[in-house]
């Protein structure tokens, strides 16, 4: 106290003294007034990051019609063929011709039709399950037993057809030949 006192009192000259008390006036009145808006700001019940308004979502609806829909495979394997191969069955097992996308070249033959991969829903994904519920089209007639069509949306007289004459395959846990399964093939499930 006594500091403050004596350089009061110890300034000889007028003009910093009137400075001093200008500066000391100044900052006074600075606080005093900050400290009136302070209580007058009104505080929100509401908290603040629920007053920003989000942007409205975006929701798209996409149809793939490009030719990887016509596949009669979906694996893991590369692009989800089956040993580079697009299509389950051969041209024989079609009437009328078929309808594909693709060339007739790419579906699998001989040996390949063999093979227990190819034609089992835990591998390929879309091959038909015995234990699923299939529920029929909705507003299509039901599918004939013995030539189904290819595709529902086309059914007409020289539309193309499934051929269930055709030769197939049936392998049984009763038959006397030995399944020899290797599970170090890869993408062995």
């Amino acid at each position: 106290m006594d500091i403050i006192a004596w350089s009061w009192c110890g300034c000889n000259n007028l003009i910093s003294r009137s400075r001093y008390l200008a500066f000391v006036l100044i900052l006074l009145s600075v606080l005093i007034r900050n400290a009136q808006g302070a209580c007058i700001v009104d505080i929100s019940d509401v908290p603040m990051e629920t007053k920003a308004q989000s942007a409205p979502s975006n929701i798209m609806f996409v149809l793939d019609n490009s030719g990887s829909m016509d596949w009669e495979f979906m694996t893991q394997e590369n692009e989800g063929t089956y040993e580079g191969q697009y299509y389950l069955y051969p041209d024989s097992a079609y009437i009328n011709g078929n309808d594909r996308v693709y060339n007739s070249s790419d579906a699998i033959t001989g040996d390949q039709r063999k093979e227990w991969k190819s034609q089992w829903h835990g591998y390929n994904k879309i091959f038909y399950n015995p234990n699923a519920h299939y529920a029929p089209w909705p507003n299509k007639t039901d599918a004939s037993i013995d030539e189904p069509w290819s595709n529902p949306n086309n059914t007409t007289a020289t539309s193309s057809k499934f051929n269930m004459d055709g030769e197939y395959f049936f392998i049984s846990k009763h038959d006397t030949v030995d399944i020899v399964v290797d599970n170090s093939d890869a993408g062995f499930l």
